[in-house]
């Protein structure tokens, strides 16, 4: 007789666990955007003035329903949004959240509401929007430019052991345009970081180096790059890199600024 029990029971279970993950978040019942009649949805590129806009009911129910069933997280893994979502009723702005491309990991925020609730969305909804405003195919050797160019610098700075070095990108817009902040956290654990701690700008407060890098040209073959490294006794040193990329890889002439 147990055996016939089971059956239904697991069939009861499977079918309360469906009912459960796609169930409305109760945030986003109090904010309306469960009923509310929207319009459009914006999306901006927070690194470039792009934007997109999504319209046509189909189109923005399929972002709506997955923004409605965002599931509540703590995990924030302190990277810069890459994009902002804006959802509209007429003319009248309803909500806006803050989004981090890329991100598959359940447990980490992804959207960010205006109050700095954190939330998990599925990163599906970038097929929407993702390739029309990266831009990806406007740099080559992007991350081949980056490490070299922290690589070397490491060189020159010579940190003792266990040092924190912040690698601040965040305003490299002519580069950054083209890859999330995702992306940009790989491209520092690619980094030869012989014992070094090296992180991005939200990820820490006290540090022994900050290094600020500002391309002035980038064409895949050359650039024209201005570095500013800060040492945590507020010395600051300027650098000018001139590079271009033969034979599978950058090099450079280096001088003070």
């Amino acid at each position: 007789m147990k055996k016939l029990y089971i059956l239904p029971l697991l069939i009861v279970l499977m079918l309360f666990s469906s009912c459960t993950t796609s169930r409305v978040n109760q945030d986003m019942i109090n904010r309306g955007l469960d009923k509310a009649n929207i319009e459009r949805i914006t999306i901006t590129n927070n690194r470039y003035a792009g934007r997109y806009t999504i319209v046509g009911e189909k189109n923005i129910n399929r972002l709506r329903k997955n923004v409605i069933r965002a599931l509540r997280v703590s995990v924030d893994n302190k990277l810069e949004p890459d994009f902002v979502i804006d959802f509209y009723d007429n003319t009248k702005r309803l909500s806006t959240f803050k989004y981090i491309a890329g991100i598959d990991d359940k447990k980490t925020a992804n959207l960010i509401d205006e109050n700095g609730n954190l939330y998990h969305i599925n990163p599906s909804i970038e097929n929407e929007f993702i390739k029309r405003m990266m831009k990806k195919s406007d740099h080559l050797h992007v991350p081949e430019y980056y490490i070299s160019l922290i690589e070397i610098l490491i060189d020159k700075i010579k940190p003792e052991d266990n040092s924190t070095i912040v690698i601040d990108i965040s305003k490299d817009f002519s580069i950054t345009r083209s890859i999330t902040s995702v992306e940009q956290k790989r491209i520092l654990d690619d980094i030869d970081k012989n014992n070094l701690n090296l992180r991005m700008p939200k990820e820490v407060e006290k540090w022994d180096y900050s290094i600020k890098i500002i391309t002035n040209t980038y064409n895949d073959k050359k650039c024209e790059t201005v570095v500013t490294v800060t040492d945590k006794n507020q010395s600051v040193v300027k650098y000018k890199f001139e590079g271009s990329f033969e034979r599978g890889k950058w090099s450079y002439h280096i001088k003070f600024k």
